[in-house]
């Protein structure tokens, strides 16, 4: 029998909620994402259940990770005729830095999977008249061969003087 899923929190917990609805195993059903938000702690948790329409819905799978500044919702990329759940989280921060990386995730009936993780995004702030840069990184394909997984990401970088964009490569 499937195990309920159970939630402790000590004292108040602040939690927004969201759904996501997309089919990630390419079967004919749709899989639901549940996003639970702490908002003081900005810690995520991401429930995935089958949405069969005859069947009550099964847990499939969570996720849990930290996401400060912007809010980690699902993406999806559709590569080499399959769907892939995409979620990002918090890398690096400090004085003048933060970074992101970009986990794939591979959605069955049988669970959730890990596929594998890169750098999405990294931004250091100029100091001592050193320039601003940015480098952000966007998954164009994804496919699983023989266990292995294969990400084709393009990267972007930008070098600002104050506000003013100095070149983009």
């Amino acid at each position: 029998p499937d195990t309920p899923v159970q939630f402790s929190f000590s004292g108040t917990c602040a939690c927004e909620a969201n759904i996501f609805e997309y089919n990630l195993d390419g079967d004919v059903d749709r899989e639901v994402v549940l996003q639970i938000r702490n908002q003081f702690t900005e810690r995520y948790r991401f429930l995935i259940f089958n949405d069969s329409r005859d069947l009550s819905p099964k847990l499939i799978g969570k996720i849990d990770l930290s996401n400060k500044y912007r809010p980690s919702d699902p993406v999806v990329l559709v590569s080499n005729d399959q769907a892939w759940l995409i979620l990002q989280s918090q890398a690096a921060t400090g004085s003048g830095l933060a970074a992101w990386f970009d986990t794939v995730y591979e959605v069955s009936d049988v669970g959730v999977r890990e596929v594998a993780s890169y750098l999405s995004e990294v931004r250091q702030a100029g100091d001592l008249g050193f320039p601003s840069k940015t480098f952000a990184g966007r998954l164009v394909s994804c496919e699983v061969r023989n266990g292995q997984a294969k990400l084709k990401v393009s990267y972007t970088v930008q070098y600002f003087g104050s506000d003013t964009p100095l070149f983009t490569k």
